[in-house]
């Protein structure tokens, strides 16, 4: 995660050519928003959004979600969607012995089915299939 959250942070501050692209007051957000998630796995949350994170960081939710789009192209429940499904994803292999129903709910998704969906979507592989071929 702490990987991702630098490279993200770096596309947050840089366009290609290597302009600035964001106001260092959304960048800066944006910091506290990955330190935020990242702490004790609070992505894996399911009654987290964009209400929790605004509460949490002492902003509005508008903020909150300017930043993230801005630094990430992705809407607040995508990028939340985007952490829990890398976390699933390591799971899947570090903890072969646990269901996949098991992994969805610690992942933090409200059902397996949609887990499954946005697996797939992102991997073009079911849980199932990824824990089998790695």
């Amino acid at each position: 995660l702490h990987l991702l959250s630098r490279r993200q942070r770096q596309m947050c501050i840089r366009d290609s050519d290597g302009t600035e692209i964001i106001a260092e007051e959304e960048r800066q957000l944006y910091g506290k928003i990955v330190s935020y998630l990242s702490a004790e796995n609070r992505f894996a949350e399911t009654q987290i959004s964009r209400d929790t994170l605004a509460s949490a960081l002492g902003t509005n939710r508008t903020y909150i979600a300017n930043a993230i789009k801005k630094c990430t192209g992705l809407a607040v429940n995508e990028y939340v969607n985007m952490l829990r499904l890398e976390y699933a994803r390591g799971l899947l292999v570090e903890r072969p012995e646990d269901s996949i129903t098991l992994i969805s709910e610690e992942a933090g998704f409200g059902s397996v089915r949609n887990f499954n969906r946005l697996f797939v979507a992102k991997y073009a592989v079911s849980p199932t299939e990824y824990r089998n071929n790695n």
